[in-house]
């Protein structure tokens, strides 16, 4: 890492930051003002925001640098070549010095109480890891779903290391844990980093080793996090390609981290069904979108259940082109 360089003051006043907030961006110039200003808007003051720059090359640095200006909590490790989500995230997690820490896209907002509510939720049960519900949205549209709608979620919940596998809550509503920006203790992060040959379930397979390592994860029903969905966006874009690959990452993790004991092993086996599942779901599309006819009839023949999931989409798309405007929520 000898070509990064850092830039950044302190936290006013010299005080320790209770939270290092980790951006990582990469040409993000577009939203960086207003992910930037959710976070130095918190009702917790006690706070570093580092951003990590992944060699942008539009007015991203440019954009951080005049925002240093007016605000000391702002820091800035930037890269002179790209190298992806999980190495760009590990620089900014070398400089932390909060005790807790917290991953915000730079393309995304948070309501101004989150952090606070996040610690306060973390300190008082005496986790290690705290999380909370994410609204999706999109540019000029109403928010459309929440990641954990279908969780049946009555209040704050423990997470279980095979509950976060299977992508079950503990009242057996789906949901997926990986897509979470969690609020990590940073004594329990230590030296743990992401693994930098992933460039997609980088956060997955953080959280995952850290709760196979012990630690306690809980999540919060509240929808304070608000994430952005547009056309750059990597996570929720998933191809043939990223389901292929998600499904090889789990299977090198499994053959390099187990044996596992029984319900363990059932989980990763119940999450691997499910990414089949989605592969099957991604080669009808493309199927269907490369006007391969007859393999796309061949393949809801066999698996009816693609229909339906097929029209589900159509009609979530269909929602959000007919949504009036969106209003952020503070």
């Amino acid at each position: 890492m000898s070509n990064d360089h850092s830039e950044g003051g302190d936290v006013p006043a010299g005080i320790r930051p209770i939270v290092s907030v980790i951006m990582a961006n990469h040409n993000g110039a577009a939203y960086l003002g207003e992910a930037t200003a959710s976070v130095l808007a918190q009702t917790l003051d006690a706070i570093e925001l580092i951003i990590a720059d992944d060699a942008s090359t539009d007015d991203s640095l440019a954009i951080v640098r005049s925002l240093m200006a007016t605000d000391p909590r702002i820091r800035l490790v930037a890269a002179q070549s790209n190298g992806g989500p999980a190495r760009t995230r590990n620089r900014a997690l070398d400089l932390a010095r909060g005790d807790w820490i917290a991953i915000v896209d730079a393309d995304d907002v948070i309501a101004p109480h989150r952090l606070a509510r996040l610690v306060g939720a973390g300190e008082a049960r005496g986790v290690d890891i705290v999380a909370d519900d994410l609204l999706y949205f999109v540019d000029g549209a109403e928010p459309h779903a929440r990641l954990l709608q279908d969780a049946i979620l009555a209040g704050p919940e423990q997470v279980t290391p095979e509950g976060f596998i299977a992508g079950k809550s503990q009242a057996g509503g789906a949901v997926a844990f990986g897509y979470l920006k969690p609020l990590i203790r940073r004594s329990a992060l230590a030296g743990l980093r992401y693994d930098e040959t992933l460039r997609i379930g980088e956060d997955y397979d953080l959280l995952l080793r850290l709760l196979l390592g012990g630690a306690e994860l809980c999540v919060l029903p509240e929808p304070m996090y608000h994430y952005r969905r547009h056309s750059r966006s990597v996570s929720h874009r998933l191809s043939v390609a990223t389901v292929r690959a998600m499904i090889e990452s789990q299977d090198r993790f499994v053959a390099g981290h187990g044996p596992f004991p029984a319900r363990l092993a059932l989980a990763f086996g119940q999450r691997r069904d499910a990414l089949a599942r989605r592969l099957d779901y991604e080669e009808l599309v493309d199927d269907l979108k490369g006007r391969r006819l007859g393999a796309a009839f061949g393949a809801l023949l066999s698996q009816p259940s693609l229909l339906l999931k097929l029209a589900r989409s159509l009609n979530e798309r269909l929602t959000r082109r007919l949504s009036p405007s969106r209003k952020v929520a503070g």
